[in-house]
């Protein structure tokens, strides 16, 4: 907290390669960022299916970042693959219930119909395509809509905490100089 402190106020006027104690940041941030996912993997990927799908969401999120892809590629690519995971394993457990998890009876119980789920997701992706349909396609330059369309993204296709957002952030918020 102190070095953060201190750099943010601008007291280290040296270059990163100058500090040696600073040395080891961002490998921390990598482990830290490692050791986020491969909890939360385990978690959610728990059988065969559902782990060859985060295998090859992985590998395209992988291969796309190290081409040539423009940013803006990614904004539509990562609620793409949600959405081609769910129906993936929608289409999965119909045709192969004996693969299905058990049903959990512990967590959290909203007792929501099935139809009423349906309708929440479908009221989600119908602003999602709102959203970015005027912000990308119709080219709006309505700061309150970019803004809305921004965020509302970022807190559709995020799972995680800070370390997970945080490079998302930095592209989309602070790449446009919204905040600096």
């Amino acid at each position: 907290v102190l070095v953060s402190a201190a750099a943010g106020a601008n007291v280290l006027k040296a270059e990163m390669s100058e500090i040696w104690w600073l040395q080891g940041l961002p490998p921390a941030a990598v482990a830290l960022i490692f050791s986020a996912a491969y909890k939360m993997g385990n978690k959610s990927c728990n059988d065969n299916i559902t782990r060859f799908l985060g295998l090859m969401s992985s590998c395209i999120i992988v291969l796309l970042s190290s081409s040539d892809v423009p940013l803006h590629v990614f904004d539509f690519m990562y609620p793409g693959l949600l959405v081609a995971g769910g129906l993936t394993t929608l289409v999965w457990y119909t045709y192969f219930p004996k693969d299905a998890p058990a049903k959990k009876t512990s967590g959290l119980d909203v007792h929501l119909s099935a139809a009423f789920g349906g309708f929440l997701v479908l009221v989600w992706a119908g602003l999602f395509a709102f959203f970015s349909y005027s912000r990308f396609v119709l080219g709006s330059d309505d700061k309150f809509l970019t803004l809305t369309e921004t965020f509302y993204r970022i807190g559709s296709v995020i799972f995680g905490g800070g370390q997970v957002v945080l490079p998302m952030l930095l592209t989309q918020v602070v790449g446009p100089g919204w905040v600096t």
